[in-house]
Parts: structure tokens; sequence; C-alpha cells
């Protein structure tokens, strides 16, 4: 085989017959992102060469008239459909089309996609801001566009991204006042009596996500053993809800029971045995009242928020708000950051350590304090 320069393809002569063979990459094809390639014959190299040669010369004629008459919302509906539809979570589907068709199409969706440049976008985010959106707004659909441009940089229909001109719009972020040790006591208490009240126990006391718990079955819970599975979640998008495997292998985790969340377990599966809902027969923790998955949004409505008023709870205490009380007590009673990050399930400590480092003051103060009467006992 005749080594050739990058993309002037190969050519090589066959045993069988002594036929010259060339082979070239014309392209990327639009839907699989797989490279194109041509084939042809000659008698002769020299033959072949020239073959090769015209067809480079097409093929880059072909694909820059492709790339010139594509328009970034003809791109954007393809790579929705193609790459993040049957690819993503529903949920992250439902953003990424959300920010597309309000924010990125009706502003610069007719643009020719590979003429978009850096000033371009700038100017689109500045329109925003005359539109009165929010950074948050801004922050998402900038996001949105930013992750397929770098799609359509890896397919080489474009050069470079030209989001990266722009840095992303700050957000302030949203202060979690988690709740104290105290106020956790008249959650507990106020949770005993209501039929799925301990599922805000078991938030608490384990970080447990929403979804995850309203997914939870008995056969992932061992009371005995102290300890639970958490193998699923709920998942709902736009009124449509199921289940799936969580989103990380970190998510995918075994959480350690203490005694309060046992209790808590037990109680429920009294509950359920008294409702008719024994484990044999109704497999979730948490059903709704017919024995099946419960809504989340219902379960918010009807559940979460009657009992955060009658503790007396601000209206502004979400529930996930309880995973971040779970950080809170394991910091206080002196539990690492990477104890906390696996309890938790988060991917990466970093995000653990940034989320929580502030809970941390204390611990800070405490260390100090150590090393004053560590060296004070060498005098």
């Amino acid at each position: 085989m005749t080594k050739r320069a990058k993309n002037e393809g190969s050519i090589f002569q066959r045993k069988s017959d002594g036929r010259w063979v060339g082979r070239i990459q014309i392209g990327v094809d639009a839907t699989t992102g797989r490279k194109k390639t041509k084939t042809v014959y000659a008698t002769t190299e020299t033959e072949v060469l020239g073959k090769l040669t015209a067809l480079r010369m097409q093929a880059g004629k072909s694909l820059d008239f492709e790339r010139q008459k594509d328009t970034l919302s003809a791109f954007l509906a393809w790579w929705l459909e193609n790459e993040v539809e049957p690819n993503r979570a529903m949920n992250t589907y439902r953003v990424y089309e959300t920010e597309t068709r309000l924010r990125i199409v009706p502003l610069i969706g007719p643009m020719k996609l590979q003429a978009i440049t850096g000033m371009d976008i700038v100017r689109w985010m500045a329109s925003m801001t005359r539109k009165k959106n929010s950074n948050d707004m801004r922050k998402r659909a900038l996001r949105t566009l930013r992750v397929a441009m770098n799609r359509a940089v890896k397919m080489r229909i474009i050069d470079h991204n030209p989001c990266d001109a722009v840095d992303m719009p700050k957000v302030p972020k949203r202060e979690v006042v988690p709740l104290e040790p105290n106020q956790c006591k008249d959650l507990i208490e106020e949770c005993k009596t209501d039929r799925l009240g301990d599922a805000m126990v078991l938030a608490a006391m384990t970080g447990l996500r929403k979804g995850e718990i309203l997914a939870l079955e008995w056969s992932a819970v061992n009371i005995a053993e102290r300890i639970l599975s958490v193998r699923r979640t709920i998942e709902e998008v736009t009124g449509h809800f199921g289940t799936k495997e969580p989103k990380s292998a970190s998510g995918r985790r075994v959480v350690m029971l203490d005694q309060i969340a046992c209790d808590a377990l037990q109680r429920r599966l009294d509950k359920a045995k008294a409702e008719g809902f024994d484990p044999s027969e109704v497999p979730l923790v948490f059903p709704n009242t017919v024995g099946r998955l419960h809504r989340p949004s219902n379960f918010l409505r009807f559940v979460w928020h009657p009992i955060r008023e009658a503790v007396g709870i601000p209206k502004d205490f979400r529930f996930h708000d309880l995973r971040h009380t779970q950080a809170s007590l394991l910091i206080a009673a002196g539990v690492s950051m990477k104890v906390v990050q696996e309890r938790l399930g988060h991917a990466d400590y970093a995000l653990t350590a940034n989320t929580y480092s502030h809970l941390l003051q204390g611990a800070q103060a405490d260390a100090a304090e150590k090393l004053d009467n560590l060296f004070a006992k060498c005098t």
C-alpha cells in the first residue's frame, strides 16, 4: 500500500488481478456520524491517483455546499431527534427541546450553521437580556447551544464552537438552610401518623432523592441488617413518569441505616400490611392508594406540603432540601466529606465539596482548637 498524506486517501495493488485500488474519505454520514468512503479502480497507479484527486475535489465542493445551505434550526432539529432523545434522560431532552424552541430558534435559528461566529453569539445573548430573560434562562440556553455545537464540531460540520467566545452568565446559588436537629424531631413525630410520612424521615436520615424513595422496593430493604440498596429512580416529564436506573454508577449504591431510619421503615411495613399491601403482593415501599407507583408531583402536593405546613417549615423549603439536611447532620457529626459523597450518591467529589463546604465552618473552628491543644502540650 502506498502511503499518502492526510486526507489524500490510500492506494494499493491487488495481488489477485494486478489492478490498482484507491480509497478516500468523502465526508461524514449526517445520520450515523460515521465516515463515508469511496473506492476507485484502474489499471495503473497514475490513473487511480487521478481518480482520487478528482473525487477529493468533488467531495470538497459538495461538502461546502451542504454546510452552506444548512441552517442552525435544521441542525438542532436533527440533533434533538437523533442524538438527544434516543440517548439522554427524558428530563435532559425536555430541557434541551424547550431551550431550543423558545430561546434559540426564534432568535438565531435561520442563520447558516457554518457562518455563525462568536460575535453572533454575543449579540444573541444581548438580545435575550433586552427581552428580560434572567441570567438563569440565558445560562440554560447557552449551555444547550454549546452542547449542540460541540457535537457539530465532532462531526466536522463546523471547525470550532462559536459559543466558546462567551462566558456563562453568573447565577447566584440558592442558599439552602437545612433543618436543625430539633426541627427534624418535630418532622419525625408528624410523619409517624401519616400513611406515607415515613418517606420524609427516610429522606432526612439517608439523603435519598425523591425519585429514589418512591421507586424503592421491599426487596432492596433489609431492616434487620440495617441496609438498603438504591437500584431505581422515578422520572416525571410533562405528565409522563416511569422508573429508570440511576444516571451514574455512584447513584446505584448501598446505604447503611441508622435506628431512626429503620424505625421509619418498620412503621411503613406495618402500615402496608394493615392496608392489605403485603410486600409479597405490592413490592413498592411507598405506593399510591392502589399499590402502584406514586406520581412525584402528586406526592409533593398531597403528602409533603401538608406535613411541611403542619410542622411549621417554611414554604420555600423543598423536599430535596431534606437531602441537604442529611448532609448537614453528617458533617455536624464529624463524618468525612468522602463518606458524605458516597452516601448521597454523587459521582464527583468536587460536587459534594462545593455544595457543602459552607457547612464545614464549625469543623474548621474545631480543627483550629485541636491544633492549639496539641501545641499546648508541647510547652
